[in-house]
């Protein structure tokens, strides 16, 4: 393909408020320094954002196709990451209380982040080949395999923020695939089924607390809620235009815990008051707007479903993130897409709207 084509036929939008709310967390990310001064984290993530960016153009160049039309090239891509989730077991390297990190010299890799990415592929995949007899209910539950096997392990690390966007992006992508709505009813109380199995049987106690801690905040303030109290008493202090550098405390004193990754909204709030916020809500806006956009005018199924699931595991981790930064959602560890601290994140969400931008230069 022409390059120069390709750069008329990107949709610099969607790109555009991608790399804009990178640059916002850079921002907010500035103020955390090491010891010798030097803002480490922003540094870091500049050059993950540099290596998102090229990531996605270089992937739009590429045909989209090779995972619509080529039998295994889905497959895998899935085998490949449920194999790295898996690897994670024997390297015993504990981060954060979990073990769901490769340690690459200063680096960290997050295979839970790649198996989000295959598992629409894969989903898309499947439910485009079998459009004809998406009427038979065994199809649910085929699709429903791609999605336990993999969060089995990850549910094992244990992390169960990646488990729900899992169950999300299943959940989502199932539902537009054209199943009958007596289907439907079946995956959702076979969902409600497995959720009450997963608090009785897999559930750690600390992730239990967490969710106790949401339904019974007071009870909780000096432990599991801690970090959502301070969330809490961060954003309701910082006003309209926020209190800058200089003097947001709760940030800069780390009464919010995990202000660079978990709690960062809240750390943006203090820092640029309900205004950045509102700036940050706004380029989201903007980002689910063109994925919906290119999905309303695919060419293909395929297309379709693929761009349905990552409106689904951006939305999903958004509302959650935000929702828990503001105490009406359970603190589940899950960051916010493209403005959180994390190598993983950042460049596996621009290697999803890559393939968007292909699908979109392509229609």
């Amino acid at each position: 393909m022409n390059f120069s084509w390709l750069l008329k036929k990107i949709d610099w939008i969607l790109l555009g408020a991608a790399t804009l709310l990178s640059l916002l967390g850079i921002l907010e990310l500035t103020q955390f320094k090491n010891s010798s001064g030097v803002a480490i984290y922003a540094q870091r993530q500049a050059i993950y954002l540099v290596l998102g960016i090229l990531v996605a153009i270089f992937i739009a160049n590429l045909d989209y196709g090779f995972f619509r039309t080529y039998k295994y090239g889905a497959l895998f891509l899935y085998v490949f990451s449920v194999l790295l989730l898996a690897a994670l077991f024997f390297t015993n390297q504990i981060t954060r209380g979990t073990i769901g990190w490769f340690k690459l010299g200063i680096f960290n890799f997050e295979p839970s982040e790649l198996i989000k990415l295959s598992l629409i592929i894969v989903l898309a995949k499947y439910f485009s080949w079998r459009h004809v007899e998406i009427s038979r209910p065994i199809h649910i539950f085929i699709s429903a395999a791609y999605f336990i096997f993999p969060a089995m392990l990850i549910i094992l690390q244990p992390d169960l923020g990646s488990v729900i966007i899992l169950s999300v992006i299943w959940f989502v992508v199932v539902l537009f695939s054209g199943i009958k709505f007596k289907h439907l009813i079946l995956v959702v109380l076979t969902g409600i089924i497995v959720g009450m199995s997963g608090w009785s049987f897999v559930l750690m106690p600390y992730q239990k607390a967490r969710i106790a801690s949401f339904i019974f905040p007071q009870a909780y303030s000096q432990s599991a809620s801690y970090n959502q109290t301070q969330s809490i008493i961060t954003i309701g202090s910082s006003g309209f235009l926020g209190k800058g550098f200089s003097e947001n405390f709760q940030t800069k004193y780390r009464f919010l815990p995990s202000a660079s990754t978990d709690f960062i909204f809240a750390a943006f709030l203090e820092s640029f008051g309900f205004l950045g916020a509102l700036l940050i809500l706004t380029l989201y806006m903007v980002l689910f707007w063109r994925i919906v956009h290119a999905a309303f005018y695919a060419s293909n199924n395929f297309s379709r479903l693929f761009l349905i699931g990552i409106f689904a595991f951006l939305f999903a981790q958004i509302f959650i993130n935000v929702g828990m930064n503001l105490g009406i959602m359970p603190v589940t560890g899950i960051t916010l897409p493209l403005v959180s601290f994390g190598g993983s994140s950042m460049i596996i969400t621009f290697l999803s709207l890559g393939i968007a931008e292909s699908i979109i230069v392509r229609s």
